[in-house]
């Protein structure tokens, strides 16, 4: 919530900037206060309107008609990313080594990237990666969601991480086997 007040507070002066909180959907019926003072925003700042867990808004609605969109690790970032929004991304997220979204390493470069008047949208073909990273079942080893368990990923993000510090990645890219067609 830190964040997203900080963003609020500094562009309250600001009659350009008008944002949209939408309260994940999951959590609804959520108790802890870190959710219910989400809540409370719109009362402090007039530059938001909070869209509440239970709201019949839909996510691609808002995705369709915003300019940019700033996500704290969600995956409608990927998505926002896939249908050629920017992405402006405040927290760590699976995806974050991917080349699909903004990644501001101090609050004045957000500011300045939320700001922008011609913010381009990233390449969206590591979001449609991403997208099919998620689908591929080779080993059958997943959830049944199509993602695989937690622990999978913090190691991939480690590796990735190394890799990245290594200078052996620029970005991901999946093998195609030519003859089939197959990742």
């Amino acid at each position: 919530q830190q964040g997203i007040a900080e963003i609020l507070e500094y562009f309250k002066n600001d009659t350009r900037f008008h944002f949209y909180l939408r309260i994940h959907p999951n959590l609804n019926g959520i108790k802890y206060r870190y959710h219910t003072s989400l809540l409370d925003i719109g009362n402090l700042y007039t530059n938001v309107t909070v869209i509440k867990a239970d709201d019949e808004i839909s996510s691609y609605s808002l995705l369709e008609s915003v300019e940019k969109v700033l996500v704290f690790g969600s995956t409608l970032g990927v998505e926002a990313a896939y249908w050629g929004k920017p992405v402006i991304l405040l927290c760590a997220a699976f995806y974050k080594y991917l080349n699909i979204c903004y990644k501001p390493e101090s609050a004045e470069e957000a500011f300045s990237l939320i700001g922008a008047d011609e913010l381009p949208a990233k390449d969206r073909a590591d979001a449609l990666k991403y997208g099919f990273y998620c689908m591929y079942d080779r080993n059958k080893n997943r959830k049944p969601n199509g993602f695989y368990p937690y622990v999978v990923f913090k190691i991939l993000r480690e590796i990735m991480r190394v890799f990245k510090q290594m200078r052996l990645i620029k970005g991901l890219e999946i093998p195609v086997k030519e003859d089939s067609g197959q990742l």
